[in-house]
C-alpha cells in the first residue's frame, strides 16, 4: 500500500508541468529492484524538463526516517498540495 500511494503520488508530481520548480522524492529502499527501475525512470524524466530540481534519497526501511526526510523536502507540488 506504500508503495503503490508513493507511486501514484510521485507520478501525479512528475506529470505536472514544471518551471523552475523542485521534486523530491523519499523510498523506503534503495536496493529493491522494482524502486530501483523506477527512480531511474524518474530521473531520466526529470533530465528531459527545463528548470526542474530533482531530488531522492533513501529511508533504509526506517518509516521515521521517510517522514523526517518528505517534511525536510518539502518541495513545491507538496507544500502547494498541503500534504506535509
Amino acid at each position: 500500500m506504500k508503495k503503490l500511494l508513493l507511486t501514484t503520488g510521485l507520478t501525479a508530481l512528475l506529470g505536472t508541468t514544471a518551471v523552475a520548480q523542485e521534486i523530491g522524492a523519499t523510498f523506503s529502499r534503495f536496493d529493491d529492484n522494482w524502486l530501483t527501475v523506477l527512480r531511474t525512470g524518474m530521473v531520466e524524466y526529470a533530465g528531459t524538463i527545463d528548470g526542474l530540481s530533482y531530488q531522492q534519497e533513501d529511508a533504509s526501511d526506517d518509516l521515521a526516517k521517510q517522514i523526517d526526510q518528505a517534511q525536510r523536502q518539502r518541495p513545491d507540488a507538496v507544500r502547494r498540495s498541503g500534504l506535509l
